[in-house]
């Protein structure tokens, strides 16, 4: 099967993992290259191509040691406010005054 020249702005944005807006933004950059079809806009697959080998690698720290080594956090509890009227001491103090 042959490779596509030529894809819409949706199939860019589905091979690039991005919006069509941003697809849009990059077209309109000229990032991307694209070819007019009647009223189809074609982006040159080719721009897509190089745009991807352009881009400068990941680089990730490594994980600290104090991520490796120390334990979770132990999750807090609170406890839920009584719906009651008047149940907390300083509301009753109020009241009463």
């Amino acid at each position: 099967m042959l490779d596509p020249v030529f894809v819409s702005i949706d199939e860019a944005a589905a091979m690039t993992s991005e919006s069509q807006w941003t697809v849009k933004q990059k077209l309109r950059a000229g990032i991307y290259r694209a070819k007019k079809s009647g009223r189809r806009t074609l982006i040159l697959v080719a721009s897509i191509l190089e745009h991807a080998s352009n881009l400068p690698d990941a680089v990730f720290a490594p994980p600290s040691r104090a991520a490796v080594s120390a334990p979770p956090k132990p999750r807090r509890h609170y406890r839920r406010r009584s719906s009651a009227p008047n149940s907390n001491p300083s509301q009753r103090l109020r009241a009463e005054r």
